[in-house]
Order: C-alpha cells, then structure tokens, then sequence
C-alpha cells in the first residue's frame, strides 16, 4: 500500500517525457562528446609528430656559438610541448571518466 502511494505521488506518467528527453539528450552529448574526443585525438597526434620533427630536424643543424640559443629554445619549447599535451590529454580522461559516471548514474 505504501509503495503504490508513493508511486502514485510520484506520477510517473507525466514525468515520462522529461525523462524520456533528458536520456535522449544526454545520448546525443555523449555522442557528441567522442566524436569530438576522437577528432581532438588525432590532432594531437599531428601536433605530437610536428614537435617531434622540429625537434629532430634541430639535432641535425650544426650546433655553433650564433645557432646554439635558437636550437635550446627548439628543444626547451619541444620539451614544454609534450608536457602540455600530457596534461590536456590526462585532464580529458578525467573528464571522459565524469561523464560517463554520470550517464551511467542517471
């Protein structure tokens, strides 16, 4: 008696379409958000082998007292580089994992 009360109470029916939407719109972000996640993978990827070969292309230059600070700041901005796309590519794991908690939540 009590749980069909609250049942009643609750009145699921016309909560339906708003539940309804919001799983269907919450499908749609998530669909959203891995073409997006993909994309942004394979941009990465690009930029990871531009840095790469800037870098390698810098260790092949002769190394001389008028090239030598152009050729350590190629390297330290290399260096800087990677570290930042670690740190992008972390933050959005963590926030893939978030989501999907969240949708698997609801």
């Amino acid at each position: 008696q009590i749980a069909a009360t609250s049942w009643s109470k609750f009145d699921l029916d016309s909560r339906r379409g708003t539940l309804e939407k919001t799983s269907l719109d919450c499908k749609k972000y998530r669909d959203d958000s891995q073409a997006a996640r993909k994309r942004l993978g394979e941009i990465t990827k690009l930029f990871k082998r531009s840095v790469k070969h800037l870098e390698t292309t810098s260790t092949g230059l002769p190394r001389n007292a008028s090239t030598s600070p152009t050729l350590q700041s190629i390297e330290n901005l290399a260096k800087e580089c990677r570290s930042t796309v670690k740190s992008y590519q972390e933050e959005i794991d963590n926030l893939t994992r978030r989501c999907k908690h969240s949708d698997s939540s609801f």
